[in-house]
Order: C-alpha cells, then structure tokens, then sequence
C-alpha cells in the first residue's frame, strides 16, 4: 500500500483464508525501513446480508444494515424480506436510513404471508426532523410494496439518479411531498402496480425542477394531500394543466366523461380519468381511484376532443 502526498491510504484486501463470521481482524504495518507498527483496531468478521430478518434499526438482519451493504457494491442488489409473524412488521428508523448510493431492488413482497397489500411499513416519526423516508441518489432503483409515512420531509426523494420506479407503495402522514423528484428522469410511479399516495403534508408528486422530464405518473391513487395531487415544475410539461373535462355524465348506469386536450401537435397522449370525493381546494382534482385511461392524439394545431365512458 503506498500512501499519498499527505500519508493517506485506503486499501482492500480479499481472502479465503477466514470465511467464519464473529471473528476478530487486525493489521499492521511495516516500512521500507522494515520497522512494524502496533496492531490496528480490531474489526469484527461481519456476513454480507441483503436479506431482512427483524425490525431492529441496526445490527444484523435490519433494514439499516441490508441498505448499508448494497452501498457497498456495484451492480443492482435485491434486499428482500423474512421477518417472522403475520401481519404488517413495523420498522422504525431512529436516525436517516443510508441514502441509495447503489442500485438497488427493495422487494417487500417477499415477506411471508403477502398476498397483494404491504407488509413492511417503515415508520419516520423517531428519525429526526428534516429526514426522508428513502433517498434514491443511484439508480435504476426499485421501491417495491411498502408502506411509508411519518417522515419529517418527503416519504421518497429521487435525486439525480433516473429510470427508478416505486410499485404497489402506500406513502402516506409525511411532513413534505409524498415524493419529490429533483434533476431525475425516466422515472416511473405506479404504471402495473400503482401506489396510494395520501396525507402528505406537501404535493402527492412533486416534480420539482425542469430538469426532470419523461416521469411517468400511472394508475395511482393521489388524494388528500396538503398540496396538489401532481406539481410540476414549469417547463416539465406545457401546458402544465392540458385537459379540461367539460362533462361528467351518469347516464343508464354508465359514466361518460368528454373534454378537450391542448399540447403538442400530432401527438399520441395517455389520458387517465380518476373518481374523488371531493376536488382538491385549488379546484383542480387530485386522483383517488383510478377508473380508466384513453389514448389521444392532438390535431397539428394541438387539439384535441375525446369521450370516455364506463360502467366501472
């Protein structure tokens, strides 16, 4: 090992020699001179673990601990779960969870007894007061079946890292935007297995820079939240509001929505239709069940009239 201008070093070394964990590791080391240092610090022989046994917030088999190791190597990791009993397992983080620095695959539904609805919820409200749920700093990163809430700022914040996507979630009671996605893109919320996103303190989404194009926002339900249900940052997608439902009629049992799209010309978009108790206060909806989706194309002037109707 040869050290820098300033007499620093980092090394790693690699062997078969100790493959047995609760063991004690040491160095020293010896100079051209040939005189040798004391011994290190001992450091204890530890399993690479990306398997969830316990709702613990450190130690082996927590979610803390299987986050710490993903970071530690290249390549997209899959953590996945086996935390003993029935129900909905609790973990609540006394500090941030380590931000995603590393791909990473986070599947929830392999806890035992999941069978559609989340079965790890990681609970924000021990681990301090301007902390995220999850951090996605590296993707392509996956958030699959949890449930996340009472974080102090955002349930999810994807920043700089693209095409992650957030599946079958229940992020709901944060104290900043469900999700918040800063200079990211090619990222997909919801789509074949949608998210509820509720009682944020801020937006549902928040897409909060120009930036961060090409976010797909799919099939999810977005509903009472403190601010709107999708906010994006101008120039994200022009105009920002391009639908206007002009009718909403029940008629027969069959419920049959006709407006208008204005937005680029000679352009195919996915519209989506959502049923609410009630609009958000602005007067804009929000999206709490999702109950179908046409797909339009605009004139070449960017225009466009379309009627959807079901009996769902």
């Amino acid at each position: 090992v040869t050290t820098d201008s300033a007499g620093n070093a980092t090394f790693s070394f690699s062997t078969t020699a100790v493959t047995a964990i609760d063991r004690f590791i040491t160095a020293t080391a010896t100079n051209p001179a040939n005189t040798t240092s004391q011994f290190s610090n001992a450091q204890i022989t530890d399993p690479v673990e990306f398997v969830v046994t316990n709702t613990n917030d450190n130690g082996r088999g927590s979610l803390r601990r299987a986050l710490t190791f993903a970071n530690k190597f290249a390549g997209v990791q899959t953590i996945t779960f086996a935390i003993p009993g029935s129900g909905v397992m609790s973990i609540s983080p006394l500090s941030a969870l380590p931000a995603i620095t590393e791909a990473v695959i986070i599947d929830a539904k392999t806890q035992p007894g999941f069978s559609g609805a989340p079965l790890i919820e990681v609970v924000g409200a021990n681990a301090g007061g301007t902390t995220n749920g999850f951090t996605i700093l590296a993707g392509p990163s996956t958030l699959d079946s949890l449930i996340i809430r009472n974080f102090a700022a955002a349930g999810v914040l994807i920043q700089g890292a693209s095409a992650n996507t957030l599946l079958n979630s229940i992020i709901n009671a944060n104290g900043g935007d469900g999700v918040r996605i800063v200079n990211s893109s090619n990222n997909i919320i919801g789509g074949a297995a949608p998210n509820t996103i509720t009682a944020n303190a801020g937006a549902g989404v928040n897409v909060a820079d120009a930036a961060s194009l090409g976010n797909a926002i799919l099939g999810n339900s977005i509903f009472s939240n403190g601010g709107l249900g999708i906010l994006l940052a101008s120039g994200v997608f022009n105009p920002s509001i391009p639908v206007t439902i002009d009718s909403a009629l029940i008629n027969a049992g069959t419920l049959t929505v006709e407006g208008t799209l204005s937005a680029a010309s000679n352009t195919t978009y996915r519209v989506e239709f959502f049923d609410n108790g009630a609009p958000d206060p602005s007067g804009f909806g929000e999206g709490q069940s999702f109950i179908g989706f046409l797909n339009v194309t605009t004139d070449s002037a960017g225009n466009a009239t379309f009627s959807f109707s079901t009996t769902a």
